[in-house]
């Protein structure tokens, strides 16, 4: 019988020996982020009777071994070999604890394509790229947001750290807007602090006759 598993598994739930963690910042922890599990299981087990059969691999260890063969350019036998040399990839595959064992014999490759099938990689591809974009976007409005707050020009902001980016910049800590300020005070725009100034003024100024209208009404 096929037992769906649809849990999705949390880095710090990953058992590691000799005390380990998982790095959250590791590619395969983000990437396992990003992949439709539910729908892989659905589009796995969509002519399967659940009712009767011979047990057969999880969903997520099938799609995960897929994609990590396309991602390393691996053949079967050496997806599994690697598989089972890294934590990581064990982690991503949605096992909760590291083994040394072979997660599956390489020969359940073939299965595990007919299965998914090409239409369904590449819906499941394509779910995985409109979630990254989502992201980024998120990102990059919270750059732009963080930008404008600092007062500086979006645009000149933008061109020079994506400039420095790729000439091979690594060093993130200089790269945040109220860093990068502090570096190039010329790219402050001096007009927001002023408009800002105005607008607390003007602020002011709407609060105290709001004030003084309460005290007119009160005496009255």
């Amino acid at each position: 019988m096929y037992h769906s598993h649809r849990q999705q598994l949390e880095s710090p739930d990953f058992y590691l020996p000799f005390s380990g963690q998982l790095n959250p910042d590791n590619r395969w922890v983000k990437l396992a982020t990003l992949v439709p599990w539910e729908l892989a299981e659905e589009i796995y087990h969509a002519n399967l009777c659940q009712d009767f059969g011979a047990p057969i691999v999880p969903a997520r260890v099938a799609l995960g071994a897929l994609i990590i063969k396309e991602r390393l350019r691996l053949t079967d036998r050496e997806t599994v070999e690697t598989i089972r040399e890294n934590p990581y990839l064990q982690f991503f595959i949605g096992k909760p604890e590291f083994a040394q064992t072979r997660p599956f014999d390489a020969s359940l490759m073939v299965d595990f394509r007919k299965r998914f099938g090409e239409t369904g990689m590449q819906q499941i591809a394509q779910a995985i790229a409109l979630k990254s974009l989502d992201r980024q976007a998120r990102s990059l409005m919270t750059i732009i947001g963080s930008v404008i707050r600092n007062d500086l020009g979006v645009h000149a902001y933008l061109e020079v750290v994506l400039r420095r980016v790729l000439a091979g910049e690594t060093d993130w800590a200089l790269l945040v807007p109220h860093a990068w300020k502090t570096d190039h005070p010329e790219a402050i725009r001096v007009y927001r602090k002023d408009e800002r100034r105005q607008a607390a003024g003007q602020k002011r100024v709407r609060r105290a006759r709001r004030r003084k209208s309460k005290k007119i009404v009160n005496r009255t």
